[in-house]
């Protein structure tokens, strides 16, 4: 759970259930261990007395260097299970409300889409509306019960988005490591329950926008797509199980801009030509309903799917056919070389 204004330095790995107070500052390169709280200020308990000021002992000052190094501005509360007993507690209580039993829990509560990053930060308190729903975004996508308690398909706030352009826009004009990128992006995803599809969506709307189609020339679009997508890629494809949701999104974006539409095959031989999508990613693409406009809003948007789907299945088409034919030159070479040597 993150505060407002904390300030995460470069390779920081924070562990799970962690808890960092307003204004905490994390130097460089420090560990957090699991359910570790920090707080801009010292931890002051129940019976803490305003008119008395206890400097930091020895060994606590030891504790929080070791933990947080000379870099950081904060302190290291105790756990809530190493706090002393309030006198207010009663002998009623929930057992799922003990220290004890609520880490058990928020173990359990691990996201499963997040599960291979050293960085899993527990669930981050802010409140939930959703861009409109896109051919892209059905498919990505997984179906959830009705319950109406509950509004689970609502998607992250408007300021999830807002929250993730801003910090791509940092990442991209201070040229950010790819690791601190994603870092700040998970813990966006934590703290407004997001999920990696709307990351990643906002990762590849954000770079596509970034290549260059004022030129109007192929070679040239060419030449900005794979200088944006040779840099920026590893992000995308960090928060994509399934490569194939990035051209996608590609072409969500396209649909959509009618600047880039006429350039998505182009801009996917730049994402193949930078290694970001496989022959097989795009042939798979290729393949798919969604692709071709099914579930969009209406006919004209489902014909721009189809006119967008035309130019990327071109390439694709002729990438394939390409790669037919060097297995071919490759056997006929192969066939040639037997025979010369009987």
């Amino acid at each position: 759970m993150i505060g407002e204004g904390v300030t995460i330095g470069d390779d920081v790995k924070i562990g799970r259930g962690v808890l960092l107070g307003n204004g905490v500052r994390l130097g460089k390169g420090i560990t957090i261990p699991d359910f570790a709280r920090i707080g801009r200020e010292r931890y002051r308990g129940d019976d803490y007395d305003s008119g008395e000021e206890e400097e930091e002992d020895e060994e606590e000052r030891s504790r929080r260097l070791d933990v947080l190094g000379s870099d950081s501005t904060g302190y290291l509360w105790p756990n809530e299970e190493e706090e002393p007993p309030s006198d207010s507690e009663d002998e009623g209580e929930d057992p799922y409300e003990h220290p004890k039993n609520k880490k058990l829990l928020q173990l359990g509560r691990r996201l499963s889409n997040i599960s291979s990053s050293t960085v899993s930060l527990s669930t981050l308190s802010k409140a939930s509306s959703s861009p409109d729903s896109s051919p892209a975004s059905v498919a990505s996508s997984s179906s959830l019960p009705d319950i109406p308690t509950l509004s689970l398909d609502t998607g992250p706030p408007p300021a999830f988005y807002s929250e993730a352009a801003a910090s791509l826009q940092r990442a991209f004009e201070e040229g950010h490591r790819i690791e601190n990128a994603l870092l700040e992006l998970r813990t966006l995803v934590m703290g407004y329950n997001a999920g990696l599809d709307c990351a990643r969506e906002e990762v590849v709307k954000f770079f596509v926008s970034k290549i260059d189609v004022s030129s109007g020339s192929a070679a040239a679009i060419l030449k900005s797509t794979m200088t944006v997508w040779s840099r920026w890629g590893p992000l995308a494809a960090d928060l994509s199980p399934n490569l194939t949701n990035i051209a996608l999104d590609t072409q969500a974006f396209c649909v959509n801009n009618a600047s880039h539409l006429p350039w998505f095959g182009i801009i996917l031989r730049g994402m193949y030509e930078t290694d970001v999508l496989s022959e097989e990613d795009l042939i798979e693409w290729r393949s798919l309903s969604t692709a071709k406009g099914d579930g969009a809003k209406n006919e004209d948007e489902k014909k721009k799917w189809a006119e967008v789907y035309a130019k990327g299945k071109t390439y694709v088409d002729v990438l394939e056919q390409m790669e037919s034919d060097d297995e071919e030159d490759s056997d006929e070479e192969e066939e040639e070389e037997e025979s010369e040597d009987e």
